[in-house]
């Protein structure tokens, strides 16, 4: 059985990995505030709507080959939150006792995890941006 300092240690990693994921498709083309759905060669799409005066919409759409590396270098990429804003909307979710259900539905390992552990305290500790080896670091050095 593991020792509770071993199950806080995985639920930071569990979380800092679901963070990162969540951080990372902010800069994909869907990320963007100007992309829309739209038809192209009778399939929907994501759209730059940028552009849009009337005239041909561009297909940003990340099943494209070439649109994610055209979104990180478009200079009309605006995301539609910021990763600050990810991280509170995130720890929100992860904090909130009555919406445990839908961390569950979301992220059933981390959720599995925070109920072996119960009361986890605040959570800025286990969001913490670092590395997950650099705080296990940390914590044999104390």
């Amino acid at each position: 059985m593991k020792s509770k300092g071993q199950t806080q240690h995985k639920l930071k990693q569990i979380l800092f990995r679901h963070l990162q994921k969540k951080i990372r498709a902010i800069f994909r083309p869907s990320g963007c505030i100007h992309n829309k759905p739209g038809t192209f060669r009778e399939q929907t799409m994501g759209m730059c709507h940028y552009s849009n005066r009337g005239k041909h919409l561009i297909v940003c759409d990340s099943e494209v080959d070439g649109c994610i590396q055209a979104a990180v270098n478009c200079s009309w990429f605006k995301p539609k939150m910021s990763k600050e804003e990810v991280k509170a909307t995130f720890k929100e979710l992860a904090g909130d006792p009555s919406r445990r259900g839908h961390l569950a539905y979301e992220y059933p390992d981390a959720a599995a995890l925070m109920w072996v552990l119960g009361d986890i305290g605040d959570l800025d500790e286990y969001l913490d941006l670092e590395d997950p080896g650099q705080i296990l670091q940390k914590e044999l050095e104390e």
